[in-house]
């Protein structure tokens, strides 16, 4: 199969099958976020993206971004007519109720135990967005070694292709469907309870 391509977060489905929870938030100031990026809110009750992904200081994912945003910029121009200048983003922030399909890679050979097997956490990474599309190029990376105040995902299964093996490709990366730790489920499972 082709190179599967980091795209962040996406395809966001409820977990019963329905629409996911879209709400609208103020954007911190200097902000560029987008679709599928993960997003945390900042001291001020704003949307921002997190600094610190791994180690004791991990900012907890507050939710997953739904469009772009540049704020501070109009979303489009048309010749003399421009739109007001950004300051809000919509994001997906019902984690517990929502999954997203979203790229995994290692350096290594990835295994189905590796991603679907006992460990607590997964780390993941923005990757370098494409600005092109303005498209999150966020992805899971399999090579942090687990770590209990890593705020990471939850891996539910594999996104199956039609053939054996067809979730994988020849780069080490896998597609999953997964659910985005919240700051209970990190504490469950740390505790050794099921999220």
């Amino acid at each position: 199969m082709a190179t599967l391509t980091a795209r962040g977060f996406g395809q966001a489905r409820h977990r019963n099958g329905g629409e996911p929870v879209v709400n609208e938030y103020g954007i911190a100031s200097g902000e560029t976020i987008y679709p599928g990026d993960p997003v945390t809110i900042d001291s001020n009750g704003l949307v921002a993206r997190i600094s610190t992904i791994t180690g004791a200081g991990a900012e907890p994912i507050r939710g997953i971004a739904a469009e772009y945003v540049a704020q501070g910029t109009p979303r489009f121009s048309v010749g003399l007519l421009n739109t007001d200048a950004e300051d809000k983003i919509r994001i997906y922030d019902d984690l517990e109720n929502t999954v997203f399909r979203v790229v995994a890679t290692d350096t290594g050979t990835i295994s189905e135990a590796e991603v679907l097997g006992s460990r607590t956490a997964y780390s993941w990474a923005y990757g370098t967005a494409s600005t092109t599309l303005k498209q999150s190029r966020a992805y899971v990376d399999l090579n942090v070694a687990e770590n209990e105040t890593l705020i990471g995902f939850v891996p539910l299964r594999r996104f199956d292709g039609p053939g054996a093996n067809e979730y994988l490709d020849s780069s080490n990366t896998i597609e999953l469907i997964v659910k985005v730790f919240t700051a209970t489920d990190l504490l469950a499972r740390t505790a050794g309870t099921p999220a």
